[in-house]
């Protein structure tokens, strides 16, 4: 695959993270299923059927192991809980979680770098060194649980 190739599947990927972080966005404040933010979010999206295939994976993953993401969120957010999280860095975290804990394709630093875009992009100022520590801590303690093979 040239670069080009390898260019557009990073844009696929990154406008899936988008999606997902739309789709969290919606499951929390109206309380939308998993099915009804999935059609929302990829209504008249044009996205190759591999990244369509990501995001469903993000979406109904999250849902389903939320409370294994929002039990290392709340252990980590120092002085915060899931809860007291502005809905959009809760949904970043939750989504940058999701692929540390079970995208192993997925090099843990590019999942804190996209987080980290995305609260740039949608969040306050603060927001991004805040998800960057919180998710080099996990990140580290998941290191330690799961020494990588030599």
């Amino acid at each position: 695959m040239d670069d080009w190739g390898k260019e557009k599947d990073v844009l696929g990927r990154r406008i899936a993270r988008e999606q997902a972080l739309k789709a969290f966005y919606q499951m929390d404040v109206a309380r939308a299923t998993p099915e009804e933010a999935f059609h929302t979010v990829t209504e008249g999206l044009a996205l190759k059927e591999e990244n369509k295939g990501y995001l469903q994976e993000l979406i109904w993953g999250m849902w389903e192991k939320r409370e294994k993401i929002d039990e290392l969120i709340d252990r980590f957010a120092v002085d915060w809980t899931v809860e007291r999280l502005s809905r959009v860095d809760r949904a970043v975290l939750r989504l940058a979680v999701y692929e540390l804990l079970y995208c192993p394709d997925i090099p843990a630093s590019v999942s804190i770098n996209e987080a980290v875009e995305l609260c740039k992009k949608y969040s306050g100022p603060q927001s991004g060194p805040f998800v960057n520590g919180i998710l080099g801590a996990i990140n580290r303690l998941l290191k330690e649980q799961t020494p990588e093979d030599e």
